[in-house]
């Protein structure tokens, strides 16, 4: 027994506080899930079930099953929201095999103010696991309001019910939507100590693709690690050419991930306007959502394969405000959208201007140079024509497409050279290189998108899985 606030609650009683879906609820429904096939199992943070379904069509041989951790809290909820938003039937998601996340998993789904004993056994396994220990930082930093032994149990908690999950399904594989979500991190330690193979899934870096990669996402990832190695990876004219037309379509059409999600004030170019001063060069600095892409907490892994300089977005955010300053340049600082409700700071300056709700294809538009650490920001820049400054390591990195700048003492130069020299050609035409690289080697076609010829197509993503199953 845990007891909460000095009253006789079980663990349990917070998992089921609001009627929510508890932890015995849902190995359960793991535990009926028919096992006449092998299992590919598919975890999820929000609701990507159209996805998931394309991948079940793509693999008949394999019982899909899916776990989400988005809004939904219960099956009937799912379906609802399948149909809505995705036109799936009710039958489609029974083709996936859905497991709804226990709710103290689903994604920001935190009880404020609710402290709770724990017990020696438990902190002892908890500070006994550095991944453990990552996870809770990451937990505590992003959920201010949230009780540390609160997020002690949680990350005990999930280790727990992973290693019974995956105990119950064996699955042939785990696909990963996005690597650095904490409960992701534990899932994948889990998986490496039950000898599970993983593969993170994640938005392409070009619009209308989806990548699939073994090593890691963005600087963890082969194209960033092995960068040199990819830079030389063969493509002909007409696959540069066929590059060329998909950024002039990203272009002319201005899309990207976030558009459908309502983040913009369509009004707010126009406001931002008012304060710059165009008689002054404008630099843009793009944040990223720094507790699902390895910033926070800021390790020894951040340092090396992410960002070499600073610990979060606000503290780039700090600097380069300052040189703006010093420099007479109007800055403009725009955070993650899923970042804006989190994380409250705002940068306050002469020259700085808050704009996180501003539509980041005019941000873009309005500035001279883009800067960001690793948001991929600065693909939409380089599609936009615009320079791009990287303070920290993406897929872009060593490409010769961006200027760079990984010490401190580097970036006031860097931006009076971008400033200066603008996107040059070289700079082109190496970003024309590595988005043919890309579409033929690296980024597979969104298999929800029948209207995209672009990216590596359904059947090599099909051969692709199959391979990492045997």
């Amino acid at each position: 027994t845990y007891v909460f606030n000095n009253t006789k609650k079980t663990f349990k009683n917070i998992i089921t506080f609001n009627k929510t879906t508890n932890i015995k609820d849902s190995l359960y429904r793991a535990s009926v899930i028919r096992k006449d096939k092998p299992i590919i199992m598919v975890v999820d943070i929000s609701q990507r079930a159209n996805v998931i379904v394309e991948l079940a069509k793509l693999l008949p041989e394999y019982r899909v099953v899916s776990h989400f951790q988005g809004l939904s809290r219960s099956f009937e909820e799912l379906i609802h929201v399948s149909v809505n938003n995705f036109g799936l039937k009710e039958t489609d998601i029974y083709g996936i095999n859905p497991i709804i996340a226990p709710d103290i998993f689903i994604r920001g789904n935190f009880i404020n103010k609710i402290s709770c004993y724990v017990s020696d056994d438990i902190r002892e396994y908890v500070y006994g696991r550095k991944y453990l220990i990552e996870a809770m930082e990451n937990l505590c930093g992003r959920s201010l309001n949230v009780d540390i032994s609160y997020i002690i149990m949680y990350v005990y908690y999930a280790d727990k019910y992973i290693r019974q999950l995956l105990l119950e399904l064996k699955p042939d594989i785990v696909l990963l939507w996005c690597q650095f979500f904490a409960f992701h991190k534990i899932f994948k330690r889990v998986c490496d100590d039950m000898n599970v193979r993983t593969l993170f899934y994640e938005h392409g870096l070009i619009f209308g693709t989806h990548c699939y990669e073994q090593e890691g996402q963005m600087g963890e990832s082969s194209v960033a690690k092995d960068s040199k190695f990819f830079v030389e990876k063969k493509v002909t004219i007409d696959e540069i050419n066929q590059a060329k037309e998909v950024i002039n379509t990203l272009s002319k059409y201005r899309l990207n991930r976030y558009q459908s999600l309502n983040v913009y004030d369509s009004d707010m170019a126009n406001v931002i306007k008012q304060y710059i001063d165009p008689n002054k060069p404008t630099i843009f600095f793009a944040g990223q959502n720094d507790y699902e892409s390895n910033m926070y907490p800021y390790t020894s892994n951040t340092k090396l394969y992410h960002s070499p300089i600073f610990i979060s977005t606000f503290d780039a955010a700090r600097y380069l405000s300052g040189l703006a300053e010093k420099n007479n340049w109007n800055f403009i600082y725009k955070k993650h959208p899923a970042m804006i409700n989190i994380d409250t700071k705002d940068i306050y300056g002469k020259t700085s201007i808050n704009c996180h709700r501003l539509d980041i294809h005019s941000a873009i538009d309005i500035a001279d140079i883009t800067i960001t650490i690793i948001s991929q920001t600065a693909y939409l820049s380089l599609i936009a024509n615009k320079p791009v400054l990287m303070l920290g390591y993406n897929q872009l990195y060593d490409k010769g497409c961006t200027y760079e700048a990984f010490d401190k003492a580097n970036i006031e130069m860097q931006i009076k050279v971008a400033l200066e020299q603008g996107y040059t050609d070289e700079q082109q035409q190496a970003f024309h290189l590595h988005v043919a690289q890309l579409l033929k080697y690296y980024l597979f076609v969104d298999i929800t998108k029948d209207n995209v010829n672009y990216g590596r197509n359904k059947q090599e993503l099909r051969e692709y899985i199959l391979s990492l199953t045997k």
